[in-house]
């Protein structure tokens, strides 16, 4: 799993570990927890169904649009026919985006439309959210791979305490752009709509009620006690580090997790179920029992499946876990700050997979939503700070009913 890397000799992809499944998630085009904003555009529906808002947030810049460009690599051309970028005398283009406070993910949509910067390293921005940042040496043109070409990049958390979430595009070269904004509540919270109107800092404290809908019907009848997150199926490698968590509101509540038959796991009475080096013998169905004085609720019953065991079933969903590389091949320490990326494969064959996103080398998962039904498979690949690439991982086949 190594190949010769310029200036940084070889990376060995030592593990790529888990691939926990999201079952009976609701589908995209209806997730109230997404906001998309059509930056430079305005309000329309995609071919998913995915409802679009018109741009708004922006501090700065303007806009670049041409609705007849046809755009590689994508079937949602939309997004990418309009984009925003900063003015050369403002070296960055900011965004705030009013949200209830709390946690997100961020999937960020580029395309090089100006002639300008058709060409490796003309233009290149880094991206910040909250203050930090998040994506370091973006350059369109050359990690998409062609002028007028789809890419993605994710931000897997980004955590609110003011109302609003605050992203900069900073120029290292050329300027900043950005061509579509999706962000995610970790939290389900409803954050869809528009809460305000464009290009204002105003009324940033307007409420936004939370998505508070039970996971299923057992864990929302009656008072009090409820369950608020259910565990997820997971899939992983043996040795890999996997967890199965359950949330859950209410007082005095305590947790005990089983195994399908009811068997008690002793000492496994916290919220968490974590599996520190699973192995094939832990691969079976599992459940948590989560109950107070008043009352007793019971998870549905989620599978733990291992590479070696059989394919993993989902429904629509699924998140991709996996674990980071830690030697080169030469024996030397290839450090987490040192890989810039993981880029993600998918394909319904192990033999035909293409890019299909990438996020930032801090982040060991992602989600991967809206598949069909039938095999998918999925890798991994490393990316270093320096461009260099590892292979692909083994292919995990997941099954979608």
């Amino acid at each position: 799993m190594s190949i010769s890397i310029s200036r940084l000799g070889l990376i060995k992809v030592v593990c790529i570990a888990c691939l926990p499944l999201v079952a009976g998630m609701a589908s995209a085009a209806n997730n109230s927890s997404v906001k998309r904003i059509n930056v430079g555009g305005s309000a329309f529906t995609d071919s998913s169904g995915q409802k679009w808002l018109a741009d708004y947030g922006f501090k700065n810049g303007y806009k670049v649009k041409d609705r007849n460009l046809q755009i590689k690599k994508t079937n949602q051309d939309r997004v990418y026919q309009s984009q925003r970028r900063h003015k050369f005398t403002d070296k960055e283009l900011n965004y705030v985006i009013p949200v209830p406070n709390g946690n997100y993910s961020l999937k960020l949509h580029f395309a090089e439309m100006e002639q300008k910067a058709f060409g490796k390293g003309k233009r290149v921005f880094d991206v910040y959210a909250e203050g930090r940042k998040e994506l370091s040496g973006i350059d369109v043109f050359k990690q998409s791979g062609s002028a007028r070409a789809a890419m993605t990049r994710s931000i897997s958390y980004v955590k609110v305490n003011d109302g609003k979430i605050n992203l900069k595009f900073k120029a290292k070269k050329y300027a900043g752009l950005i061509s579509g904004i999706e962000i995610k509540s970790l939290q389900g919270k409803n954050i869809a709509g528009k809460s305000t109107s464009s290009n204002s800092s105003s009324n940033t404290k307007k409420t936004i009620t939370a998505n508070t809908s039970a996971a299923s019907s057992s864990a929302s009848s009656g008072s009090g006690l409820k369950i608020t997150s259910q565990p997820s199926n997971a899939l992983a490698s043996p040795g890999s580090t996997i967890s199965l968590k359950v949330g859950a509101s209410g007082s005095g509540i305590k947790y005990q997790w089983f195994r399908k038959g009811g068997t008690m796991l002793k000492g496994e009475k916290s919220s968490q179920l974590r599996f520190a080096s699973i192995q094939k013998k832990d691969a079976g169905q599992y459940y948590c029992v989560v109950r107070n004085n008043n009352k007793r609720l019971y998870t549905k019953l989620v599978s733990v499946v291992v590479s070696g065991t059989n394919a993993a079933q989902t429904s629509k969903s699924a998140t991709l876990s996996w674990a980071a590389p830690t030697k080169r091949t030469n024996g030397k320490t290839l450090k987490r700050s040192e890989i810039a990326e993981f880029e993600i494969f998918h394909g319904r064959s192990a033999s035909n997979m293409s890019m299909y996103d990438a996020v930032d080398g801090r982040k060991l998962n992602h989600l991967i939503k809206g598949l069909s039904p039938g095999n998918h498979f999925f890798a991994i690949q490393t990316v270093d700070n320096k461009g260099a690439r590892s292979n692909r991982s083994r292919a995990i086949k997941v099954v979608v009913r």
